[in-house]
């Protein structure tokens, strides 16, 4: 029973930091054919994001993160890969969750203390009982957070085959997933981008869960 507690106790805590948007928690998926020695990148810009200063500042996320690990920018002609930036978010949806109530509950176990006292030949004896008290679980509260979907993808295709070829060939995709109770795309890109690049390149195949702080 100790160990249930606990366990309900541990969700309880996890249900309200989500509700209370403090933490992320993301899905990242990754398939690559390339190396983990850095390259040169031509961050790409499809028409309607040139001109949105909302995508330059993710963009500027990206290149962060890239130059960190060792990688450059560069022009598209004397690049290794070019890359492509995508991300949305859903409409707000209700979803229902229930936590435990603790409280003061008899364990079963009992105390009794007794004594006993003479007077004029006369013995008086008394006893009180007393009994144990624990925490259990008495009952379960319910609630609802409005939460909302993110997406976050990053491609890269390779500049030389294209500029060899005139043909697309893909090198690495990967895409962070996550639902919170965020529906404010900027307060949650940035922390987004960090859980996309945590194991960068990474294992190509591989699905990841990562838990960031939201900030």
């Amino acid at each position: 029973m100790r160990r249930i507690t606990s366990l309900l106790l541990l969700l309880a805590v996890s249900v309200m930091l989500s509700a209370c948007g403090t933490l992320l928690y993301g899905t990242v998926s990754r398939f690559h054919i390339i190396d983990s020695s850095p390259k040169t990148f031509f961050l790409m810009a499809a028409e309607e994001q040139k001109s949105s200063l909302e995508f330059q500042t993710y963009a500027n996320l990206v290149k962060s993160e890239l130059t960190s690990r060792g990688w450059s920018e560069g022009s598209f002609e004397a690049s290794d890969v070019a890359i492509f930036l995508e991300y949305q978010i859903s409409g707000g949806r209700v979803v229902n969750y229930s936590y435990p109530i603790m409280g003061q509950v008899p364990s079963g176990t009992s105390t009794t203390n007794a004594s006993a006292s003479t007077i004029g030949g006369y013995t008086t004896a008394t006893a009180t009982t007393t009994q144990q008290m624990t925490t259990r679980v008495v009952g379960t509260g319910t609630g609802s957070v409005v939460q909302y979907d993110r997406l976050v993808t990053l491609r890269m295709v390779s500049i030389p085959e294209y500029l060899k070829t005139k043909e697309i060939k893909p090198v690495f995709e990967s895409s962070i997933a996550s639902t919170g109770t965020s529906g404010t795309l900027p307060e949650v890109m940035p922390t987004l981008i960090r859980g996309l690049f945590k194991t960068f390149p990474g294992e190509s195949g591989k699905v990841d869960q990562v838990t960031l702080p939201l900030r």
